[in-house]
C-alpha cells in the first residue's frame, strides 16, 4: 500500500495476481490436454504453483485477524489514512480467501481434507465478516463494505462435495 497526503492506495494487489494465476491454469486445463499443457508449461512450474496455493491455503486457515493488524480498536473510517488502510487490508484478505476457496473447490478430486480446508477458509471469511460487522464498517453506496466484498465469493456447489 502506498499513502499520499490524504489517501491510501493498494499498489500491489496480490489477490488479483493469485486470481489471475489460478484462472490461467484453470483455463489451460479446461481447453488443452495434459500433453499440450506440458508442451506450453514446464510441469515443475505447474507443480510449484499448486504447491504455493496449497501452502497458502493452509497458512491462511491458521491466520488470525491480529496477524493482519485488524483488531477491535482499529479505525475503519474512510476519512482517515489509517481507516482507508484498514479497509484495503480487510478487502485484500477477503479477496485472497475467495481466490483460495475457488482454487480448492475446482480440484480434480475433492477429498475430505480439501473439504475441511474449504470449510476452514469459509470460517475465516465468517470471522472477518463478523469482525467488520462488530466494528461498524463503512457504508459503500447503501451497502456495507462486507456485503460488497462477499458478493464476489464463489460458492461451492453441493454436488462438488459429493463423491
Amino acid at each position: 500500500m502506498t499513502t499520499t497526503n490524504d489517501s491510501c492506495v493498494l499498489a500491489e494487489p496480490i489477490a488479483a495476481l493469485l486470481s489471475t494465476i489460478y484462472m490461467c491454469l484453470h483455463k489451460l486445463k479446461s481447453i488443452l490436454s495434459e500433453d499440450e499443457i506440458e508442451e506450453i508449461l514446464d510441469n515443475d512450474v505447474v507443480e510449484q504453483i499448486h504447491g504455493i496455493f496449497k501452502s497458502l491455503s493452509q497458512r491462511m486457515c491458521k491466520c488470525e485477524l491480529e496477524d493482519f493488524n485488524l483488531e477491535r480498536n482499529v479505525d475503519f473510517s474512510s476519512n482517515t489514512k489509517v481507516g482507508q488502510k484498514n479497509n484495503i487490508t480487510a478487502s485484500l484478505v477477503l479477496s485472497i480467501y475467495n481466490t483460495l476457496i475457488e482454487y480448492n473447490s475446482n480440484a480434480k478430486a475433492l477429498t475430505y481434507e480439501k473439504a475441511e480446508l474449504m470449510l476452514s477458509l469459509h470460517g475465516s471469511i465468517k470471522r472477518l465478516n463478523d469482525f467488520m460487522q462488530a466494528t461498524k464498517s463503512m457504508e459503500l453506496s447503501g451497502k456495507s463494505f462486507v456485503e460488497k466484498q462477499l458478493q464476489s465469493i464463489s460458492f461451492v456447489q453441493l454436488s462438488n462435495l459429493v463423491y
